[in-house]
Protein backbone atom coordinates (compact mmCIF):
# COMPACT_ATOMS: atom_id res chain seq x y z
CA UNK A 1 0.00 0.00 0.00
CA UNK A 2 1.20 3.58 -0.86
CA UNK A 3 -1.55 5.67 -0.27
CA UNK A 4 1.17 8.67 0.78
CA UNK A 5 2.22 8.83 -2.90
CA UNK A 6 -0.66 9.94 -4.30
CA UNK A 7 -0.43 13.85 -2.64
CA UNK A 8 2.48 16.11 -1.62
CA UNK A 9 2.93 16.58 1.81
CA UNK A 10 0.81 18.92 3.59
CA UNK A 11 2.13 20.43 6.85
CA UNK A 12 0.34 21.52 10.08
CA UNK A 13 0.73 21.32 14.13
CA UNK A 14 -2.77 21.19 15.01
CA UNK A 15 -4.11 17.28 14.73
CA UNK A 16 -6.97 16.57 12.86
CA UNK A 17 -10.31 15.19 14.48
CA UNK A 18 -11.03 11.48 14.26
CA UNK A 19 -14.09 12.34 11.99
CA UNK A 20 -11.63 13.57 9.39
CA UNK A 21 -9.16 10.60 10.28
CA UNK A 22 -11.43 8.31 9.60
CA UNK A 23 -12.29 9.48 6.26
CA UNK A 24 -8.55 10.19 5.22
CA UNK A 25 -8.45 6.31 5.70
CA UNK A 26 -10.93 5.65 3.60
CA UNK A 27 -9.24 7.31 1.19
CA UNK A 28 -6.21 5.17 1.92
CA UNK A 29 -8.11 1.91 1.28
CA UNK A 30 -9.43 3.52 -2.61
CA UNK A 31 -5.74 4.13 -3.50
CA UNK A 32 -4.50 0.91 -1.86
CA UNK A 33 -6.32 0.13 -5.20
CA UNK A 34 -3.85 0.05 -8.36
CA UNK A 35 -7.01 0.75 -10.73
CA UNK A 36 -7.67 4.14 -9.33
CA UNK A 37 -10.13 5.59 -11.74
CA UNK A 38 -9.87 9.66 -12.46
CA UNK A 39 -13.18 10.24 -10.84
CA UNK A 40 -12.23 8.86 -7.71
CA UNK A 41 -8.86 11.42 -7.71
CA UNK A 42 -10.69 14.20 -8.55
CA UNK A 43 -13.18 13.62 -5.56
CA UNK A 44 -10.01 12.78 -3.67
CA UNK A 45 -8.36 16.24 -4.37
CA UNK A 46 -12.03 17.79 -3.83
CA UNK A 47 -12.30 16.43 -0.54
CA UNK A 48 -8.75 17.19 0.01
CA UNK A 49 -9.29 21.61 -0.75
CA UNK A 50 -13.14 21.42 0.58
CA UNK A 51 -11.45 21.91 4.54
CA UNK A 52 -7.57 22.52 5.85
CA UNK A 53 -8.55 19.75 8.23
CA UNK A 54 -8.42 17.62 5.84
CA UNK A 55 -5.17 17.99 4.73
CA UNK A 56 -4.05 17.59 8.19
CA UNK A 57 -6.04 14.51 8.58
CA UNK A 58 -4.27 12.94 5.45
CA UNK A 59 -1.18 14.25 6.00
CA UNK A 60 -1.13 11.98 9.51
CA UNK A 61 -1.81 9.09 7.13
CA UNK A 62 0.89 9.49 4.93
CA UNK A 63 3.44 10.23 7.83
CA UNK A 64 2.19 7.36 9.54
CA UNK A 65 3.07 5.30 6.47
CA UNK A 66 6.11 7.07 5.97
CA UNK A 67 7.47 6.62 9.18
CA UNK A 68 7.00 2.47 9.10
CA UNK A 69 8.34 2.64 6.32
CA UNK A 70 11.61 4.42 7.90
CA UNK A 71 11.64 3.36 11.08
CA UNK A 72 15.16 1.72 12.22
CA UNK A 73 13.82 0.32 15.49
CA UNK A 74 14.45 -3.28 15.73
CA UNK A 75 11.45 -5.01 16.16
CA UNK A 76 9.00 -2.18 15.63
CA UNK A 77 6.84 -4.38 13.51
CA UNK A 78 6.27 -7.06 15.86
CA UNK A 79 5.57 -4.11 19.31
CA UNK A 80 3.36 -2.13 16.77
CA UNK A 81 1.45 -5.39 16.45
CA UNK A 82 1.23 -6.67 20.17
CA UNK A 83 0.42 -2.86 21.24
CA UNK A 84 -2.40 -2.24 18.75
CA UNK A 85 -3.86 -5.97 18.69
CA UNK A 86 -6.80 -5.35 20.84
CA UNK A 87 -8.28 -2.24 20.07
CA UNK A 88 -7.94 -3.63 16.26
CA UNK A 89 -10.39 -6.57 17.07
CA UNK A 90 -12.38 -4.67 18.89
CA UNK A 91 -13.16 -2.01 16.26
CA UNK A 92 -13.07 -4.77 13.61
CA UNK A 93 -16.52 -6.20 15.95
CA UNK A 94 -17.72 -2.61 15.80
CA UNK A 95 -17.43 -1.91 12.58
CA UNK A 96 -17.18 -5.05 10.47
CA UNK A 97 -14.79 -6.76 8.22
CA UNK A 98 -15.74 -4.47 5.38
CA UNK A 99 -13.88 -1.53 7.74
CA UNK A 100 -11.43 -3.33 9.13
CA UNK A 101 -8.35 -2.03 7.09
CA UNK A 102 -9.31 1.57 7.34
CA UNK A 103 -10.02 0.98 11.29
CA UNK A 104 -6.50 -1.10 11.08
CA UNK A 105 -5.27 2.81 9.69
CA UNK A 106 -6.72 4.55 12.62
CA UNK A 107 -5.62 2.12 15.08
CA UNK A 108 -2.08 2.53 14.02
CA UNK A 109 -1.87 6.62 13.51
CA UNK A 110 -0.73 6.96 17.72
CA UNK A 111 2.38 4.92 16.72
CA UNK A 112 2.69 6.98 13.40
CA UNK A 113 2.73 9.86 15.37
CA UNK A 114 5.55 8.06 17.86
CA UNK A 115 7.79 6.89 14.90
CA UNK A 116 7.73 10.04 13.48
CA UNK A 117 8.49 12.46 16.50
CA UNK A 118 5.17 13.99 15.14
CA UNK A 119 3.23 15.20 18.30
CA UNK A 120 0.17 13.28 18.77
CA UNK A 121 -3.26 14.59 20.12
CA UNK A 122 -3.42 14.16 24.32
CA UNK A 123 -6.46 12.13 24.65
CA UNK A 124 -4.78 9.41 22.12
CA UNK A 125 -1.92 8.79 24.90
CA UNK A 126 -4.51 9.12 28.03
CA UNK A 127 -4.61 6.69 30.82
CA UNK A 128 -7.77 4.97 28.98
CA UNK A 129 -9.43 6.25 25.96
CA UNK A 130 -13.04 5.30 24.03
CA UNK A 131 -13.34 5.12 20.01
CA UNK A 132 -16.39 5.93 18.40
CA UNK A 133 -19.06 3.88 19.19
CA UNK A 134 -17.37 1.95 21.88
CA UNK A 135 -18.02 2.11 25.97
CA UNK A 136 -15.92 1.17 28.70
CA UNK A 137 -16.07 0.40 32.84
CA UNK A 138 -12.56 0.42 34.07
CA UNK A 139 -12.14 0.32 38.36
CA UNK A 140 -9.89 2.19 39.73
CA UNK A 141 -7.37 1.55 41.98
CA UNK A 142 -9.44 3.08 44.78
CA UNK A 143 -12.52 1.14 43.89
CA UNK A 144 -14.33 3.81 42.12
CA UNK A 145 -15.59 2.60 38.90
CA UNK A 146 -15.59 4.84 35.74
CA UNK A 147 -17.67 4.44 32.52
CA UNK A 148 -16.57 6.21 29.72
CA UNK A 149 -18.96 6.74 26.71
CA UNK A 150 -18.23 6.90 23.21
CA UNK A 151 -15.12 8.86 21.98
CA UNK A 152 -14.00 9.77 25.41
CA UNK A 153 -10.55 10.18 26.99
CA UNK A 154 -9.35 10.78 30.84
CA UNK A 155 -5.83 10.99 32.71
CA UNK A 156 -6.05 9.67 36.45
CA UNK A 157 -3.86 10.94 38.51
CA UNK A 158 -3.75 9.52 42.36
CA UNK A 159 -2.11 10.36 45.51
CA UNK A 160 -1.90 10.15 48.97
CA UNK A 161 -3.44 13.76 49.74
CA UNK A 162 -6.02 13.62 46.10
CA UNK A 163 -8.30 11.66 43.22
CA UNK A 164 -8.14 13.69 40.44
CA UNK A 165 -9.19 12.60 37.25
CA UNK A 166 -8.73 14.53 34.40
CA UNK A 167 -11.57 14.37 31.66
CA UNK A 168 -9.67 15.49 28.22
CA UNK A 169 -13.09 14.93 26.27
CA UNK A 170 -16.41 12.83 25.83
CA UNK A 171 -18.47 11.69 29.21
CA UNK A 172 -17.92 9.84 32.08
CA UNK A 173 -20.12 8.44 34.90
CA UNK A 174 -18.42 8.00 37.74
CA UNK A 175 -19.46 5.63 40.98
CA UNK A 176 -17.22 6.83 43.80
CA UNK A 177 -15.42 4.48 46.49
CA UNK A 178 -15.69 6.29 49.89
CA UNK A 179 -13.03 7.96 51.23
CA UNK A 180 -13.27 11.24 53.60
CA UNK A 181 -9.19 11.49 53.67
CA UNK A 182 -9.12 12.12 49.78
CA UNK A 183 -12.41 13.97 48.02
CA UNK A 184 -12.19 12.37 44.30
CA UNK A 185 -13.04 15.22 41.63
CA UNK A 186 -13.09 15.51 37.92
CA UNK A 187 -11.57 17.82 36.44
CA UNK A 188 -12.01 19.84 33.16
CA UNK A 189 -11.01 23.51 31.57
CA UNK A 190 -14.02 24.86 32.49
CA UNK A 191 -14.01 23.90 36.19
CA UNK A 192 -14.05 20.68 38.66
CA UNK A 193 -16.86 18.46 40.21
CA UNK A 194 -15.48 17.10 43.38
CA UNK A 195 -17.54 14.51 45.80
CA UNK A 196 -16.99 12.27 48.81
CA UNK A 197 -19.05 8.91 47.58
CA UNK A 198 -21.94 9.55 44.91
CA UNK A 199 -22.47 8.99 42.04
CA UNK A 200 -22.26 11.62 39.04
CA UNK A 201 -21.65 12.01 35.31
CA UNK A 202 -19.33 14.94 33.85
CA UNK A 203 -20.08 15.73 30.10
CA UNK A 204 -17.68 18.06 28.08
CA UNK A 205 -18.87 19.88 25.08
CA UNK A 206 -18.43 22.58 22.86
CA UNK A 207 -22.06 24.76 21.72
CA UNK A 208 -22.15 27.91 19.80
CA UNK A 209 -18.47 27.97 19.41
CA UNK A 210 -18.16 28.09 23.16
CA UNK A 211 -16.70 25.02 25.79
CA UNK A 212 -19.31 24.31 28.74
CA UNK A 213 -18.97 21.03 31.07
CA UNK A 214 -22.38 19.50 32.09
CA UNK A 215 -23.04 17.90 35.16
CA UNK A 216 -25.68 15.30 36.38
CA UNK A 217 -26.17 14.09 40.05
CA UNK A 218 -27.47 10.66 40.27
CA UNK A 219 -26.75 9.63 44.11
CA UNK A 220 -25.25 12.16 47.00
CA UNK A 221 -24.30 15.26 46.44
CA UNK A 222 -20.95 17.33 44.64
CA UNK A 223 -19.23 20.38 44.42
CA UNK A 224 -19.63 22.19 40.91
CA UNK A 225 -16.48 24.66 40.46
CA UNK A 226 -16.56 26.18 38.26
CA UNK A 227 -12.95 27.70 37.60
CA UNK A 228 -12.32 31.09 39.17
CA UNK A 229 -15.33 31.33 40.93
CA UNK A 230 -17.09 30.24 44.20
CA UNK A 231 -18.15 26.28 44.42
CA UNK A 232 -22.16 25.20 44.14
CA UNK A 233 -23.40 22.24 45.97
CA UNK A 234 -25.57 20.16 43.85
CA UNK A 235 -28.05 17.42 45.20
CA UNK A 236 -29.32 14.11 43.81
CA UNK A 237 -31.87 14.74 41.29
CA UNK A 238 -29.91 17.64 40.10
CA UNK A 239 -27.66 19.32 37.55
CA UNK A 240 -26.60 21.94 35.43
CA UNK A 241 -23.69 23.07 33.03
CA UNK A 242 -20.99 25.37 33.15
CA UNK A 243 -20.13 27.65 30.76
CA UNK A 244 -17.98 30.83 30.40
CA UNK A 245 -17.24 30.48 34.59
CA UNK A 246 -21.31 30.64 35.58
CA UNK A 247 -23.22 27.58 36.69
CA UNK A 248 -26.21 27.41 35.62
CA UNK A 249 -28.86 24.68 37.25
CA UNK A 250 -30.87 22.52 35.84
CA UNK A 251 -33.79 20.12 37.47
CA UNK A 252 -33.49 16.50 35.75
CA UNK A 253 -35.40 13.30 36.02
CA UNK A 254 -32.93 11.04 36.66
CA UNK A 255 -33.04 7.11 37.31
CA UNK A 256 -29.60 5.45 39.34
CA UNK A 257 -27.96 5.36 36.43
CA UNK A 258 -28.10 7.21 33.11
CA UNK A 259 -29.21 5.28 30.17
CA UNK A 260 -26.43 5.81 28.07
CA UNK A 261 -24.07 3.36 30.02
CA UNK A 262 -26.61 0.19 28.86
CA UNK A 263 -26.11 1.24 25.81
CA UNK A 264 -29.71 2.92 25.36
CA UNK A 265 -30.93 6.48 24.95
CA UNK A 266 -34.43 7.67 26.30
CA UNK A 267 -36.40 10.27 24.58
CA UNK A 268 -39.43 12.11 25.99
CA UNK A 269 -40.96 14.32 23.51
CA UNK A 270 -37.44 15.23 22.32
CA UNK A 271 -36.40 17.50 18.91
CA UNK A 272 -35.69 14.72 16.59
CA UNK A 273 -32.50 16.90 15.99
CA UNK A 274 -31.39 16.39 19.72
CA UNK A 275 -31.66 12.79 19.28
CA UNK A 276 -29.42 12.71 15.61
CA UNK A 277 -27.04 15.06 17.61
CA UNK A 278 -26.42 12.28 20.07
CA UNK A 279 -26.49 9.21 17.67
CA UNK A 280 -24.33 10.79 15.97
CA UNK A 281 -22.01 10.84 18.44
CA UNK A 282 -21.81 6.95 18.16
CA UNK A 283 -21.71 6.58 14.74
CA UNK A 284 -17.99 6.28 13.30
CA UNK A 285 -19.06 8.04 9.88
CA UNK A 286 -20.73 10.42 8.79
CA UNK A 287 -24.88 10.92 9.83
CA UNK A 288 -26.09 14.00 7.29
CA UNK A 289 -29.22 15.38 7.79
CA UNK A 290 -30.61 19.41 7.51
CA UNK A 291 -31.31 20.49 11.14
CA UNK A 292 -33.93 22.78 9.61
CA UNK A 293 -35.99 20.64 7.53
CA UNK A 294 -36.30 18.62 10.37
CA UNK A 295 -37.07 21.11 12.89
CA UNK A 296 -40.45 20.79 13.62
CA UNK A 297 -40.32 16.77 14.32
CA UNK A 298 -39.88 15.25 18.25
CA UNK A 299 -40.20 11.78 19.03
CA UNK A 300 -40.50 9.54 22.44
CA UNK A 301 -39.33 6.27 23.01
CA UNK A 302 -36.06 4.21 23.68
CA UNK A 303 -33.10 3.65 21.11
CA UNK A 304 -30.08 1.55 20.94
CA UNK A 305 -26.48 3.34 20.75
CA UNK A 306 -24.43 0.23 19.47
CA UNK A 307 -27.37 -0.06 16.20
CA UNK A 308 -27.49 2.46 13.86
CA UNK A 309 -29.76 0.30 11.42
CA UNK A 310 -32.49 -0.12 14.20
CA UNK A 311 -32.76 3.17 15.65
CA UNK A 312 -32.86 4.73 12.70
CA UNK A 313 -35.46 2.54 12.02
CA UNK A 314 -37.38 2.80 14.87
CA UNK A 315 -37.39 6.65 14.22
CA UNK A 316 -38.58 6.07 10.44
CA UNK A 317 -41.50 4.13 11.75
CA UNK A 318 -42.66 6.46 14.19
CA UNK A 319 -41.90 9.74 12.34
CA UNK A 320 -41.95 10.87 8.51
CA UNK A 321 -38.33 10.08 7.26
CA UNK A 322 -36.39 8.01 5.34
CA UNK A 323 -32.79 7.33 5.26
CA UNK A 324 -30.59 6.37 2.86
CA UNK A 325 -27.09 4.78 3.14
CA UNK A 326 -24.34 5.48 0.75
CA UNK A 327 -21.45 3.77 1.74
CA UNK A 328 -20.18 1.87 4.94
CA UNK A 329 -19.58 5.58 6.36
CA UNK A 330 -21.91 7.97 5.37
CA UNK A 331 -26.14 7.75 6.12
CA UNK A 332 -28.19 10.78 4.93
CA UNK A 333 -31.44 11.27 6.72
CA UNK A 334 -34.73 13.40 4.88
CA UNK A 335 -38.07 13.94 5.78
CA UNK A 336 -40.05 12.59 3.55
CA UNK A 337 -41.91 14.18 0.55
CA UNK A 338 -45.43 14.69 0.48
Amino acid sequence: MRPHQSCPPISSPTPPSEKALLEAAQWCVTFADEDVSPDQRRDFERWLQRDDEHGRAWEAMRSTWSAFSSAEQPGLGKTLEYTFQQERVHRRRLLGKAGGLAILLLSLIPAGWWASGTPAPHYLLADHHTAVGERNTVVLEDGSELTLDTDSAVDIAFSQKRRSIELLKGRVFVEVAPDSQRPLEVVTPEGSVRALGTAFSVQRLRQAGAPSMRVAVYESRVDVCPRDTACQEVDSGHGGEVSHGIYSPQALDLTQQPAWTAGTMVLDNRPLNEALDALARYYPGVLRYDAAELAPLRVSGVLPLDDMDKALDVLARALPIETQRFTPWLISVNRKKE
